[in-house]
């Protein structure tokens, strides 16, 4: 391959959104190689290991180590590659609902915002209660989604 067509670490660091200290960390643990290093110690890489990064850097984003990572890499065989990556996509996609949720009850606060002032006691007593109660049932499903043993909620009564 051309050196015109090799991307400096810098360069590729920045495609990729990330950082050259990264790109070093992952060379230095055979998880990510560049494609050419010269006598002079600096590190190329081609448009086509963008791929390859972005999904070592997705399977950084959802807590995998290093370890777990050349797991993934170093599996040849599609099927069994697949057949990993279904847990993987069970996670993201709860973590995907968890997060639909989060911004759900966020986007309702923000509606419902209103300053307390001039409110009667007992009002804001009320609507902090049904608050909480929603929170505590929220918190309940995604401990009863990731199985969780229920005993951590448990200090809340309905």
């Amino acid at each position: 391959m051309a050196n015109d067509k090799l991307l400096s670490i810098s360069e590729f660091a920045k495609l990729a959104g990330t950082t050259r200290r990264t790109l070093i960390f992952y060379d230095q643990k055979d998880v990510f190689k560049p494609m050419k290093i010269e006598e002079t110690g600096y590190r190329y890489y081609s448009y086509e290991q963008l791929y390859q990064i972005g999904f070592i850097l997705g399977l950084r984003d959802i807590g995998l180590s290093v370890e777990e990572i050349k797991d993934y890499l170093g599996d040849s065989s599609r099927d069994a590659l697949n057949k990993k990556l279904i847990p993987l996509k069970n996670k993201i996609e709860l973590r995907i609902q968890n997060l639909k949720q989060i911004l759900a009850i966020l986007r309702q606060k923000e509606n419902d915002n209103f300053q307390l002032t001039d409110v009667d006691f007992y009002v804001v007593k009320e609507f902090f209660y049904l608050v909480t109660t929603f929170c505590v049932r929220i918190l309940r499903l995604i401990v009863l989604k990731q199985k969780l043993p229920l005993h951590i909620v448990s200090f809340t009564k309905n």
